[in-house]
């Protein structure tokens, strides 16, 4: 039970920062500020990266 209320305590905002850095690449987008783009593709590697390492310890 600990792991699975863990996992799912850490996943909430990772679940968020993967929704909002979506959110912010397409606004840039239409704006193409290629290197903001780059840094939040970054974000959201790192954060996908992290919800499969807790969806593994669930």
């Amino acid at each position: 039970m600990f792991p699975y209320k863990t996992s799912h305590d850490f996943r909430s905002p990772i679940t968020t920062l993967l929704v909002l850095s979506a959110v912010a690449r397409y606004e840039l987008e239409n704006t193409a500020e290629d290197r903001a783009i780059r840094l939040f593709n970054c974000v959201k590697e790192t954060a996908t990266a992290m919800d499969k390492l807790l969806e593994k310890l669930n």
